[in-house]
């Protein structure tokens, strides 16, 4: 459960690559204004739409490679420890300001997942959807999982009364069998604990562990994007591409995700064999969103295109600004530090 961060809280993004360690640090604002139809803010009322202002400012920045880690994980924890204060203290003396939270990725390779289509009520009963759901993980997957922890539970749609079309969201139906189609992802415990260790021992107290997919997803997906649905790739400078499915609803003031589709893609395949790894884990009216800092994402970006049958861009982050001399933060090299910043 992420812990509610006041708007003008001074955040560090923490990304531990497997060459690198980065450290941004930013504040992020943003706020719903509603516009009428003749332009002009306002009151809400039916005939005006609402609008997200939002701007991430970036303080400070710095990297390091990445000693005492390997792959990303934590493998000699003095010598990670040193690394990641060193990074962090050298953008917080940029920025010259103090940080209150920390937001750190998690690697991809500490994670596994599940799809299931979990039967949350067999008859009728008032209890809360979303709390039966968790009642019903528990019971039924909890004690299956002892080397794992739930990081992240999703509901991409719901089954209602054996209906053949799925449903974004039953709440407030009167039905009786209602089942879930739902994604978790777990973490390792142990990876997790050594996650854990390194943040204590560098003195960083207030942190959340962030799935890249949706740190990625909140730096350069629309509302309306996350809603249709997006194939979102990750090219970055090792040996594998992350492929996420990013596809959710708005509702309670939460915006649910799906998570990987297939994951640890080989870099050196085709385009043409990338794409059908893809597409058999896709539907066809998903559009594709590339990030990442990998020195040809250009050109992969040209080649997707010829080939690809469905819409597909490079995602930038939007509205980031900054005064640091020479620094172009709005890149896709920078869209997982980004969406840390803005999660």
């Amino acid at each position: 459960m992420q812990k509610k961060i006041n708007e003008n809280a001074v955040i560090a993004a923490i990304e531990i690559g497997v060459n690198e360690v980065e450290v941004m640090v930013g504040q992020y604002f943003h706020k719903e204004v509603w516009i009428s139809n003749k332009g002009t803010s306002g009151e809400r009322s039916n005939t005006s739409t609402a609008v997200m202002l939002e701007r991430v400012d970036v303080l400070g920045y710095a990297l390091a490679p990445s000693k005492g880690f390997v792959n990303g994980r934590v493998k000699y924890l003095d010598i990670a420890v040193n690394t990641l204060l060193a990074v962090l203290n050298e953008a917080s003396k940029m920025a010259d300001v103090e940080i209150s939270h920390v937001n750190i990725v998690l690697n991809e390779k500490n994670i596994s997942l599940k799809n299931e289509l979990l039967l949350i009520f067999e008859s009728y009963s008032p209890r809360p959807i979303q709390e039966a759901l968790l009642s019903q993980f528990k019971t039924d997957l909890g004690n299956e999982k002892s080397s794992l922890d739930l990081l992240h539970l999703d509901v991409i749609d719901y089954v209602v009364d054996g209906g053949m079309a799925p449903m974004v969201d039953p709440s407030g139906m009167v039905c009786h069998k209602v089942q879930a189609n739902v994604s978790y992802v777990f973490v390792d415990k142990q990876e997790k604990n050594k996650l854990s260790k390194l943040m204590s021992n560098a003195k960083i107290n207030t942190h959340e562990i962030i799935l890249r997919p949706i740190a990625n997803s909140n730096a350069v997906l629309s509302a309306q994007e996350k809603h249709e649905g997006v194939v979102l790739l990750s090219y970055n400078d090792d040996e594998h591409i992350d492929v996420a499915i990013i596809k959710g609803f708005v509702g309670n003031g939460m915006v649910h995700f799906s998570s990987h589709a297939c994951d640890g893609i080989p870099i050196d395949l085709t385009v043409a064999k990338v794409l059908s790894i893809i597409l058999q884990n896709v539907t066809c009216n998903h559009s594709m969103v590339m990030v990442g800092n990998h020195k040809d994402l250009n050109a992969l970006y040209v080649a997707f295109q010829q080939q690809c049958t469905i819409a597909v861009r490079i995602g930038i982050p939007q509205n980031v600004f900054s005064s640091i001399k020479n620094s172009d933060y709005a890149s896709p090299a920078f869209t997982t530090l980004v969406g840390l910043l803005k999660t």
